[in-house]
């Protein structure tokens, strides 16, 4: 190769490792939920009043969650940054909603919890704008809460905020689904240290929907009895799923953004980096020259 190229090539390289590690960080939130309502029977998914809030629905009480942001990581205005959260439209139970749970009997630091009484948590912006989805505090805990070992849960992102007919479909596959991912019957992302980390197709989307695989409405059994806990106490002719999810700390930015690999050098290591490269661009002159 050209010296003259390979030294272009390699100096437009170092800038482009060195300008992404300095790059100015897009300002992230973290939805605490620690304002979220004992429960929620609204549905997020379909068209919205003009200040962009679930429509009132007769036979259902309260509203969607619509956070306050006073508990977000970094606290912003009510007026900015606001998430709009509930369950999906299904036409056959308007008593779905997702609930409030008290986290190791802390009034004061709350979570959502999801079981086979909805179709699952749908959350968008308020202004229906396009976000990334970056991470979650996610468990759904061994033992008789989450008994089938061959079970799944759904996380799908859309392009639309508004999607009024997901429980038409199969709860998997949209026109408008634009990102997607699986998690196993049982797993614990409660730390949140430690949260589930979307894929980079979650980074632009502007709605995202998390369900029990298979199940993108109520799973409807005349005869199922639960307890206070979601687990089946009785059934009837119909198998019903059985199932639990806890939901907390929702980290999103602008869209856009992604969640940085975790080997991307600190900007010390690119220092690092750069003057051993252009320490072998010397010696290999040197020797030429020789």
């Amino acid at each position: 190769m050209n010296k003259g190229i390979f030294g272009v090539a390699t100096a437009t390289a170092l800038l482009s490792v060195m300008g992404g590690a300095n790059a100015s960080m897009t300002t992230m939130v973290t939805y605490n939920l620690n304002d979220f309502p004992v429960a929620v029977y609204h549905d997020s998914n379909v068209t919205s009043t003009a200040s962009g809030a679930c429509p009132a629905e007769p036979g259902r009480s309260g509203n969607c969650y619509i956070s306050n942001n006073t508990g977000a990581t970094p606290a912003s205005s009510v007026t900015e940054n606001v998430i709009v959260a509930g369950t999906v439209r299904d036409e056959a139970d308007s008593g779905a909603h997702v609930h409030q749970e008290v986290d190791d009997l802390d009034a004061s630091n709350l979570k959502i919890h999801y079981h086979a009484d909805s179709g699952g948590l749908y959350v968008r912006m308020r202004d229906k704008s396009a976000f990334s989805l970056l991470s979650i505090n996610l468990e759904a805990p061994e033992g008789t809460g989450n008994p089938d070992p061959n079970a799944y849960w759904e996380i799908l992102g859309f392009s639309d905020a508004i999607n009024p007919s997901l429980t038409a479909g199969d709860g998997t596959n949209y026109a408008n689904r634009v990102a997607y991912q699986t998690l196993p019957s049982t797993f614990d992302w409660s730390d949140p240290s430690s949260p589930l980390l979307l894929n980079d197709d979650f980074s632009n989307i502007s709605a995202f929907w998390i369900h029990f695989g298979g199940w993108g409405k109520v799973p409807y059994d005349p005869d199922a009895v639960y307890d206070d806990e979601g687990l089946l106490v009785s059934d009837g002719p119909l198998t019903t799923p059985v199932f639990n999810l806890y939901i907390d700390n929702i980290t999103m930015a602008a869209a856009g953004t992604v969640n940085p690999p975790s080997n991307v050098p600190v900007p010390g290591a690119v220092w690092l980096f750069g003057s051993g490269l252009l320490g072998l661009l010397s010696y290999r002159r040197n020797n030429v020259s020789a």
